[in-house]
């Protein structure tokens, strides 16, 4: 083999390898602090992972709207990715710390599951105390949880 054909495959492998599609199980939520008569909604995005989605316990919860499903797929030059989103609109059935129960989606070659995510859940009555939250993300790959919002600090305004 001549050293031009050599350095075209080594060129081509290394492309493949920097552009290998990772596979992620992403949880989104509204908000982590809510009001007992507020409405919390909840993503669970499949980025290029196959197999089963089964519906976490939602028993602390009434599901007001859900699963809601989403898909999409792509192919540049050859490299396919593939998304799927199941999103919620849930409401508390009473207040206290609740937790939003794990799952778990996999097939033959690879399995990710999430944590249970807790939220804090105020009385209704308390509403005039205003909430500054922010949406949470958390992202597994290889059951490796990892934060990506900023931290934020659960703040009670009076008005």
């Amino acid at each position: 083999m001549d050293m031009h054909k050599t350095w075209y495959i080594a060129f081509i492998l290394f492309f493949f390898s920097l552009s290998a599609n990772s596979q992620q199980l992403i949880v989104k939520v509204s908000m982590d602090t809510l009001y007992a008569d507020d409405y919390l909604s909840v993503e669970f995005t499949l980025n290029n992972l196959e197999g089963n989605f089964i519906t976490p316990d939602f028993s602390d919860w009434k599901i007001i709207s859900g699963p809601n499903t989403s898909s999409s797929f792509t192919m540049i030059n050859g490299v396919t990715s593939q998304k799927k989103t199941f999103s919620y609109v849930l409401q508390p059935k009473n207040s206290g710390t609740l937790y939003l129960g794990s799952i778990a989606v996999g097939n033959e070659s690879i399995s990710i599951a999430s944590q249970p995510i807790p939220i804090v859940v105020l009385h209704a009555e308390n509403k005039r105390v205003q909430l500054k939250v922010q949406p949470k993300t958390f992202t597994y790959a290889d059951d490796t949880p990892t934060q990506s919002s900023v931290k934020s600090k659960r703040v009670l305004k009076k008005f």
